[in-house]
């Protein structure tokens, strides 16, 4: 079979093996005997087998072929280069291949490479392998082109230039290579081989060095290593420096700038002045070969910036040579822009004449409206921002009326850019406002109100000329005032804050109409006017009489019903009326009732209306910041005039504050509850305080027990809240514990005044589990005191006060004894178990020695005498009884105990001897 046959056959074999249609494959072949003295006999054959591909490298066969078809077909019918490197990093991970497999892909390398050379061209390429990152593959080539390079050099003696060019081709790639594996090491060691070679480099070996290098300087540069990059780009520059440029090809000389502009941006960032001198030295090179382009200039400005006291005027200069020559581009205007606000570090005046001249002589001719909007609003920043230009509204004047003359912007300033410079004038006026510099405001808000700004819209129009009311109103100008309010528009006119200024000027114009007439204007504007309609009432009671304020707001109200219209805010206004009222009540020293009286009444409506809006479903009107502001304030208002006012009033106050308390929202955080429920306890302490002294003051019987049954109720409400105590803070938890102990004396005195005598022995148990012993004091003379009280009761309930006291630590002698005389008093009469008892426990008390004396003589005297009344009785055995417990009594009396003893021990003895005689 000829060589040409035997490729036809592989040929159409292989486009049967890759058709992925085909399962087998049927073929025939003839048979010839090797040995020539043979018969010639030809055996033919037909056989089939089945097509196995290699899963892993079909593709890469696949691409091979293809790319072999477009070579022969046409560089124009080349695959993308994406698909290219995609069968490179197939081929890298392939591994280990069959022979069949290595056979076809050897015989298809060979015939893509014959291809390739065909079509190979002198013009300058760069290893794909290095550009894709596919090293492994770099490696390899390298190595082989290692091997070639030894021989080429043993064996050719010709072609010496081709070689020496091929040779530094393979150490610039080595190079390269070294680089992208981070072995810098052996880079530098290629390197250094290159020298040997160095003058034998044409232009082109030298440029491809000197790009290699300038790679390297500016990949060690973006690491922040400066030293190195230092090192690789002193070596591009000295490689290029060796050649005449003019010898060398165009590229050339923008590889040299392109490696100029890096060492002198890599000496910028090293320390001393020897780099920053050699920068300069760069620099001056580049401007002298090189003055026009745009990176030479941008290098100086970046040089200026640097120097330990920069020089304005010397990077205005540059700067100015940059906005006059630089062709206007998207970038070339951010970038200037980016150097006047360097500028303006150093000098805000300076900044802002290469503005103008930016502005006015390229900006306006080049006639691109986003360019003139940057540089303006950039301009009126750098004026509003800075102290140090002395007319700042002139010059910006000034600069708006060229601008708006030009006619390039015939509708002034786009949307965006108009409220962006208002903004930065905002601040000025809001900053001369504030310092109460009114006119240099004014100047400002006019300054705002230029042509050039004439597609700020008729929200931003209102609120400068609002401002302009305001300074003539802070200048007592009110009728200067009310001529800014006639410029506007109507809609502008219409608006609440208008009129509320309007209002504000027909008040200290003393004009009462017109005055009149915005109020009924912000009272009809269905907008949310509760915040001016407030500040017209404050208006009213800064120049005029708190009392008509009052009454012009109370009067408002009524008119309403208190359902106000939609969008008024009726908790507002009710807090406005409220803060006048008060106004009212500091103001008289001492307060008449009718306003004591008008504050009650006006929280009593305040708690109506959020009660109706509790049914109406309104609960958003009052928000828990209004109830608070209305409970707190209740609250406090009562409690600092609860000694001056009538109690009424008081109590009237607390109320309040009780019933806003109980319409808080339930789903609350779990401390806003705590701080209500310890609010409410102490309202109630309050209100229970108050309703006792008035009962106390109150003639009327029927009222009397009306107030006593409030009493109660209020304690009732105490008590059943007193869970809550366990959950504050220890030193709300005693205070709390403190008033809950005085309300229980109020309960007791309740409870005794309304004859609820079952109730008595309850309070007192419950006042068993207080820490303090003061209440029983009250408690006993409480009982003590009523006359009303059956004895029994009094008896039962004062036997109970006294063991419930000598039970506890530091209790009173003084206050039990004579607790002990009472009940013993009462007892001796109806009880004598009871009187014994209470002897019994005297002298068990007695034996203290803050036992009063003359209480242990008194007692024992009446137990004595009564001994002797028992005798007299003919009751022997309960005379004995009595007549030794009345010595025990007089043993234990310090002061005349001993004389009392012995008295009593002889008339006993006397007695007793009388009764043995007979």
């Amino acid at each position: 079979m000829s060589e040409d046959d035997l490729v036809n056959y592989w040929d159409n074999f292989l486009a049967i093996a890759f058709d992925k249609s085909q399962k087998a494959m049927l073929t025939s072949c003839t048979l010839k005997d090797q040995d020539p003295q043979a018969k010639k006999v030809n055996i033919k054959c037909c056989f089939s087998f089945t097509i196995r591909r290699d899963a892993q490298h079909n593709i890469v066969l696949g691409f091979a072929n293809k790319l072999k078809q477009s070579l022969e077909e046409g560089v124009e019918r080349l695959p993308p280069s994406s698909d290219f490197h995609d069968a490179i990093d197939k081929i890298d991970a392939a591994g280990t291949v069959s022979s069949d497999t290595r056979v076809m892909l050897d015989r298809l390398g060979t015939s893509l490479w014959n291809l390739g050379a065909k079509l190979r061209d002198e013009s300058y390429a760069q290893d794909s392998c290095l550009e894709h990152n596919q090293l492994s593959l770099a490696e390899i080539a390298v190595e082989k082109a290692a091997i070639y390079e030894e021989r080429a050099k043993r064996h050719s003696s010709s072609n010496k230039q081709m070689i020496s060019r091929l040779s530094c081709d393979y150490v610039c790639l080595r190079i390269t290579l070294a680089w992208r594996q981070d072995r810098l090491d052996l880079a530098k060691l290629m390197y250094a081989k290159m020298h040997s070679i160095a003058n034998t480099l044409d232009g082109t070996s030298t440029e491809n060095l000197a790009d290699v290098l300038l790679e390297i300087g500016k990949s060690m540069s973006k690491r922040g290593d400066s030293p190195s990059a230092l090192y690789w780009l002193d070596g591009a520059y000295e490689e290029l420096s060796k050649h005449d440029m003019e010898s060398m090809s165009a590229e050339a000389v923008d590889l040299k700038v392109s490696i100029m502009h890096h060492l002198v941006k890599v000496l910028m960032r090293l320390e001393g002045e020897e780099h920053r001198a050699r920068a300069w030295n760069v620099v001056q090179d580049l401007e002298i070969n090189h003055g026009g382009r745009l990176a030479v200039s941008l290098l100086k400005l970046d040089l200026f910036a640097r120097q330990p006291e920069p020089s304005a005027q010397d990077y205005q200069l540059v700067l100015e040579k940059i906005i006059l020559s630089v062709h206007l581009t998207e970038a070339n205007v951010k970038t200037i822009l980016h150097h006047l606000h360097q500028l303006r570090r150093w000098s805000a005046l300076l900044a802002q004449k290469s503005l103008a001249t930016f502005i006015l002589q390229r900006l306006l001719e080049a006639a691109e409206p986003a360019w003139i909007e940057k540089a303006m609003v950039t301009s009126i920043w750098n004026v509003t921002t800075t102290s140090a230009i002395s007319e700042p509204i002139q010059t910006l004047h000034d600069l708006f009326d060229e601008v708006a003359g030009a006619g390039n912007l015939a509708n002034g300033l786009g949307q965006k850019a108009t409220h962006a410079a208002q903004i930065l004038l905002w601040k000025r006026i809001e900053s001369s406002f504030q310092q109460e510099q009114n006119e240099l405001s004014e100047r400002w808000c006019h300054l705002s109100l230029h042509p050039i700004f004439r597609q700020s819209g008729s929200s931003n129009i209102g609120k400068l000329q609002r401002k302009l009311m305001l300074c003539a109103l802070n200048r007592a100008e009110p009728l200067k005032a009310r001529e800014t309010y006639l410029g506007m528009s109507a809609a502008i006119q219409s608006e609440s804050t208008s009129q509320y200024l309007l209002y504000k000027s027909a008040l200290r114009a003393q004009d009462l109409d017109t005055a009149t007439e915005c109020l009924e204007k912000i009272c009809k504007n269905s907008t949310n006017d509760a915040t001016v309609l407030y500040a017209c009432v404050l208006e009213a009671q800064r120049v005029g009489d708190l009392a008509q304020s009052s009454v012009t707001l109370q009067k408002l109200l009524q008119k309403f019903d208190y359902d106000v219209p939609a969008g008024v805010n009726l908790p507002a206004i009710l807090r406005c009326a409220a803060r006048l009222l008060f106004q009212q009540l500091n103001n008289e020293d001492p307060p008449s009732q009718r306003i004591i009286q008008d504050i009650c009444d006006h929280f009593e409506r305040s708690v109506e209306q959020v009660k109706r809006c509790r049914r109406d479903g309104a609960e958003t009107a009052f928000t828990v910041a209004e109830l608070d502001w209305f409970s707190r304030n209740s609250y406090n208002l009562a409690l600092k005039h609860c000694t001056s006012w009538d109690p009424a009033f008081t109590r009237r106050m607390i109320d309040s504050c009780i019933s806003l308390i109980d319409l808080y929202p339930k789903d609350l955080e779990a401390s806003v509850l705590e701080n209500l429920a310890l609010r409410k306890l102490l309202s109630l302490f309050l209100a229970g305080s108050l309703s006792v002294a008035m009962a106390r003051q109150e003639d009327h019987y029927e009222t009397q027990l009306q107030l006593y049954l409030d009493v109660r109720k209020r304690v009732s409400v105490f008590r059943s809240m007193s869970e809550r105590l366990g959950k504050m803070g220890e030193a709300a938890k005693e205070d709390l514990s403190h008033k809950f102990t005085s309300l229980l004396a109020y309960d007791f005195e309740a409870a005794a005044r309304l004859k609820a005598w079952d109730s008595l022995q309850d309070i007192i148990e419950e006042c068993q589990s207080q820490s303090s012993t003061a209440i029983f004091s009250s408690l006993a003379n409480i009982l003590i005191s009523s006359s009303e009280a059956p004895i029994e009761v009094t008896i039962t309930n004062l036997k109970l006060i006294i063991n419930a006291t000598y039970t506890r630590d530091g209790a009173d002698m003084s206050k039990l004894s004579r607790w002990v005389r009472c009940l013993f008093s009462l007892s001796l009469t109806r009880d004598n178990s009871l009187a014994e008892e209470l002897l019994e426990q005297a002298v068990t008390i007695g034996g203290s020695s803050s036992y009063p004396p003359e209480e242990l003589e008194w007692l024992a005297i009446v137990a004595f005498n009564h001994a002797i009344d028992l005798y007299c009785a003919g009751q022997k055995a309960e005379c004995r009884r009595w007549a030794e417990q009345a010595l025990r009594l007089a043993d234990l009396a310090v002061d005349g105990g001993e004389a009392l003893h012995g008295l009593l021990q002889e008339r006993y003895q006397k007695l007793v001897w009388e009764e043995v005689d007979g």
